[in-house]
């Protein structure tokens, strides 16, 4: 009588329902007697009538195939279900000239779920008949067969290439079955098929029907409000967004109309959904800042959001991070001047008040702020920098973590040394030390970062710094130049090896020039790599690789900054100095950095 109450196959007591009983009695037959169990199954595939004509009939293949679902993973050795499927349960799926022929459907289907890991080879003949029993009236067999394709979509064999003609009529199919369920669970359950559907389909190939995804999903949002599971059927909503803007790709600014007002809702923590929204709606906000093909001034609004969440609360930090790196490569410099405060704010409730992962996230994130805004708005950040000149110079140990760190303050000695040196002698002052041991701290970091860091890009940006501080005068710094010179000739020997690093972008083809700006991102986990097809329609790929190909540390020669530095280190010191400094330094380095320089 009720199809979605049906399906949901909701059972008060398991032990007092005679179908679970049998279900795991079977179960133990499968394990305990198998070949006397197989032998019998075997008997009964092969005595199916597939006509059905009677009730009778029917009812038997609803059991044979229910045996033959429970035992799916006990008997993949021992049945071959793809002949199976060729010789019955598609001709099963068709049946349909008596009214409990859709009981035998229904079971078809669900079998097919079951056994989808044996058929890699005959899913192409299975999507037709599926798709056409999603377009019946049976609402049974409708919501099985989404199950059934979910189980498809999640699978690690499932070719999106093959599926591809069959991608309009499910997705119309899905959506109205949607738009009809009454059910809070129906909806969630069709909701998530599609929104697995999305992830594992091309997005050219879902954009021609993002209209009709698109145009169900506001009155959905609106009327989960009436129901008592609202909040799950929200947060699936936000879910299903997600996936819908990756699809979109470069065109995803068509559905901020829908799309932004439902991100706004879902980071705010004043709503009463919050603890189902917040971390769906962060990740949304890093899709949709990713695939944004140019800035938008409501996403001022969404960030004061975050911020005021991160201030409040550490615990969606790590959905956070993704975001704040996201918007600065699309706000760039205009997004660092609006939001500098907020980011700050960040900076001092993360920075030494979360683990080391996330603490490396945040130096990453800081280095791509850096990178994305002009030198005049590193000022802007003046407090967050200080807050890191802080935690380097009260670590004692050197981590990777640490060495992240090292490469943003490089950055900054870099791009702005006046404010860099300010900020040393106030962190000495905060430290009750002196700026001659802040300087040997900064002396140590550098060296013991380059042995940490094992991104070439970081490493470089130490390099560069270290040539900067040889120009100084300093009485610290002139006993070291053996460190830094020992700093900048390891990592010119390693630039001239390394073929994926070099200085320009010039003749370099899409693949390798992402491959390398990858490397930049300071990611430790095994690099997976982007079709042509993706980097086109991702602009953030693009964003990131024109913004690293044009930045100062991936593009001037480490060897002529360095010959620059010794020059203006020579002509700042005078010549019988200079001479003297450079004779302090161990012969063996010497000879490497002669060799180094010559033409």
């Amino acid at each position: 009588e009720d199809p979605e109450e049906f399906v949901a196959d909701r059972a008060v007591d398991w032990r007092a329902d005679s179908k679970y009983c049998a279900e795991l009695l079977l179960n133990a037959l499968f394990t305990e007697r198998q070949e006397d169990a197989v032998r019998g199954l075997h008997s009964l595939m092969q005595g199916l009538d597939i006509s059905a004509s009677t009730l009778s009939a029917a009812l038997q293949i609803d059991a044979v195939l229910a045996a033959v679902g429970v035992g799916a993973s006990d008997l993949y050795d021992y049945i071959n279900f793809a002949e199976f499927a060729d010789s019955t349960v598609i001709p099963l799926m068709a049946l349909n000239t008596m009214p409990f022929h859709k009981i035998i459907r229904r079971r078809a289907v669900v079998v097919i779920g079951e056994w989808v890991l044996s058929l890699k080879d005959t899913r192409e003949k299975l999507y037709g008949p599926l798709l056409h029993l999603l377009s019946t009236d049976d609402l049974v067999v409708k919501v099985s067969v989404s199950s059934t394709l979910q189980t498809m979509f999640n699978d690690i064999e499932f070719d999106s290439k093959v599926f591809e003609p069959f991608v309009q009529g499910v997705t119309t199919s899905i959506v109205g079955v949607i738009v009809a369920a009454e059910e809070v669970e129906t909806k969630l359950q069709l909701l998530n098929v599609l929104t697995d559907m999305m992830r594992r389909v091309e997005g050219e190939t879902i954009r021609p029907y993002a209209e009709v995804i698109s145009s169900a999903l506001p009155a959905l949002w609106e009327s989960a409000s009436l129901s008592d599971n609202h909040a799950l059927l929200r947060a699936s909503i936000v879910d299903c967004l997600t996936q819908f803007v990756r699809c979109l790709g470069a065109h995803s600014a068509t559905s901020y109309n829908i799309v932004l007002p439902i991100l706004h809702y879902s980071v705010d923590r004043a709503q009463d959904e919050h603890e189902y929204l917040l971390e769906p709606g962060f990740v949304l906000l890093s899709t949709v800042a990713e695939y944004a093909p140019v800035w938008n001034e409501a996403m001022l609004g969404i960030f004061g959001l975050v911020e005021k969440e991160v201030s409040q609360s550490l615990e969606f930090v790590r959905f956070c991070l993704p975001a704040l790196d996201s918007l600065a490569l699309l706000g760039g410099d205009q997004f660092v001047q609006s939001c500098s405060e907020g980011i700050q704010r960040i900076v001092f409730a993360v920075l030494g008040n979360v683990k080391e992962i996330l603490t490396m996230k945040l130096g990453n994130t800081l280095d791509t702020i850096l990178m994305s805004c002009k030198s005049s708005g590193i000022g802007a950040l003046r407090l967050a920098l200080s807050r890191c000149f802080h935690f380097v110079f009260s670590n004692e140990s050197y981590s990777y973590t640490m060495s992240v760190f090292i490469a943003v303050l490089s950055r900054v000695l870099l791009s702005y040394d006046g404010m860099f040196f300010e900020l040393l002698e106030e962190s000495a002052r905060a430290m009750q030390s002196t700026v001659d041991d802040a300087m040997k701290k900064l002396v140590e970091s550098f060296s013991e970062s380059v042995d940490c860091l094992t991104v070439t890009p970081k490493r470089k940006a130490v390099a560069l710094a270290a040539c900067k501080l040889l120009t100084l005068s300093h009485p610290v710094i002139l006993c070291n130049w053996d460190v830094l010179i020992n700093i900048v000739v390891d990592v010119s020997q390693e630039l001239k090896t390394d073929d994926l690093f070099v200085p320009t972008a010039a003749g370099r083809d899409k693949a390798s020039l992402y491959k390398m700006l990858r490397m930049g991102r300071g990611q430790e986990e095994e690099e997976e790599e982007h079709s042509g097809k993706e980097y086109e329609n991702n602009p953030e790929l693009k964003r990131r690789a024109r913004l690293e190909s044009e930045d100062p540390i991936q593009t001037i020669s480490l060897e002529d900054t360095l010959r620059m530095s010794l020059e203006e280190a020579q002509s700042n010191l005078g010549m019988d100095d200079f001479n003297r400094t450079l004779g302090s330094v161990d012969e063996s380095l010497r000879s490497q950095l002669t060799a180094l320089l010559s033409p």
